[in-house]
């Protein structure tokens, strides 16, 4: 049976040395970041992807010195580094020079952990799943598309960095052609690590509440196993197998 969810298992440590806020960790860095070829970078994806992450690496590095404390949200025009899951928000940079991070992950794996998050009760489960795949695929199209047109964009793999925030630097440093500083990539490393997210999250209950400058929601990590329930594959089995297809293109196969 394929392991359909990676999970982290925390322990806990009164030994954990240093605790340092996400909302505030941008502020000893040791420089901004020189942002070449483009106005704006965008993290654009469907929810659970890795999208936080990303965006707070990318915040890190090259957001402005003045924008540095701004709310992660709204999506506004005066920062360099945003965030959306609409389609709709990001329209109103169609005529600036804008990168695309566009974080993907298994549709089958992010919707788990959407269900883990989200309150279904009462929804049809049947059209979280058809809605949720449907979405998953337009961000995938999105990105073939902005290749297709020679519009700067980039696809980051959820599965080769959740658990090495170090190789998503490199990744980060290999697309801009930067030299993150090694203190830099010490400070992101440490404060973006699951550990330290955990604590930062740790007065936040539910998955609406989040910090407003990071966006880390509560329930943000998974520190438990989560088992979707039986309905979810009945329902996964009676999709469109052109969807199946379409997902096994970039390496992702919907099955338990």
């Amino acid at each position: 049976m394929r392991k359909f969810l990676p999970i982290f298992f925390i322990f806990f440590s009164t030994l954990y040395a240093e605790y340092l806020d996400v909302d505030k960790l941008f502020l000893q860095r040791s420089q901004r970041y020189s942002l070449k070829d483009a106005d704006k970078i965008i993290v654009f994806s469907a929810k659970r992807t890795g999208s936080t992450l990303l965006y707070n690496i990318l915040h890190f590095l090259f957001e402005k010195d003045g924008k540095l404390e701004s709310p992660h949200y709204p999506f506004t025009a005066g920062k360099r580094v945003l965030k959306s899951h609409s389609f709709e928000e990001i329209k109103i940079f169609k005529n600036e020079r804008v990168f695309y991070m566009i974080t993907v992950r298994n549709p089958l794996e992010a919707l788990i952990s959407e269900l883990r998050v989200l309150t279904t009760q009462g929804k049809s489960l049947e059209d979280f799943v058809h809605k949720g795949l449907l979405q998953h695929k337009r961000y995938l199209m999105f990105y073939e598309h902005m290749n297709r047109i020679h519009q700067r964009a980039a696809l980051v793999k959820y599965e080769e960095f959740d658990d090495d925030v170090e190789k998503l630097i490199r990744y980060v440093e290999a697309i801009f052609s930067i030299k993150v500083d090694s203190n830099d990539v010490e400070l992101i490393k440490k404060g973006y690590a699951k550990e330290n997210v955990l604590l930062s999250i740790e007065n936040l209950k539910d998955f609406d509440k989040c910090r407003e400058i990071s966006g880390f929601h509560g329930r943000h990590i998974q520190t438990e196993e989560f088992y979707p329930p039986e309905e979810f594959w009945q329902v996964l089995e009676k999709e469109d197998n052109e969807i199946k297809r379409y997902f096994s293109k970039f390496g992702y196969f919907l099955e338990r």
